[in-house]
């Protein structure tokens, strides 16, 4: 297996595996309650999030076996927006996925962005490995990737998470900050921070 930056080219790729990958997340279940439409949704605007707000900033980093992509991490660099809905070809692909599931995914944004505040970190925006090589390393090395770049230069590193990957996260080095409650139904989601090493 080895690791390196995402390139264009592999967004589509990225897209199908976050779908199967997050097909049931508690949050994406939330967010989209139909199984089938979460699954071309994820596809959908997953790709778009890998093409238009993840490659670009040159922090996306893929796992590969056998020249397949098993895994992901999105990051967005200090500063950045975690979705730009001033992006046009972002805002219409995001707005086809999503349909009747648009005023959940805005609920969700606004609640994990005020949680998120001014702080300036590297935030890990997505992470997604194939589901039947989770546990196997692939998340943890995609991950360890880009913390050596944020320990280099000294910024810590910030995500959100659901209860289920707080273990997860923490043999990482992250710590819980605070609770995100978005609304009702919707699974508390936790934010942890991990300061530079």
């Amino acid at each position: 297996m080895d690791f390196r930056l995402a390139v264009p080219a592999d967004a589509g790729a990225i897209g199908d595996l976050y779908a199967r990958a997050f097909a049931h997340d508690p949050m994406t279940s939330w967010v989209t309650p139909d199984a089938l439409r979460r699954t071309r949704l994820l596809r959908r605007l997953n790709t778009a999030i890998a093409r238009y707000q993840g490659i670009p900033h040159e922090a996306t980093y893929v796992a590969r076996d056998a020249g397949a992509i098993v895994g992901a991490a999105i990051w967005q660099p200090p500063g950045a927006s975690a979705i730009s809905w001033n992006s046009i070809p972002f805002a219409l692909t995001a707005g086809r996925a999503l349909g009747r599931d648009m005023g959940r995914m805005i609920a969700m944004g606004r609640a994990v962005a005020a949680a998120r505040g001014g702080a300036r970190y590297w935030y890990l925006q997505l992470l997604g490995v194939e589901p039947e090589r989770q546990g196997s390393g692939v998340g943890s090395g995609l991950v360890r990737e880009h913390l050596r770049v944020a320990d280099e230069q000294g910024v810590s590193a910030y995500l959100e998470t659901t209860v289920e990957n707080l273990p997860f996260y923490a043999r990482l080095g992250f710590e819980v900050v605070g609770e995100i409650v978005i609304g009702r139904g919707a699974p508390v989601e936790f934010s942890s921070l991990r300061a530079a090493g």
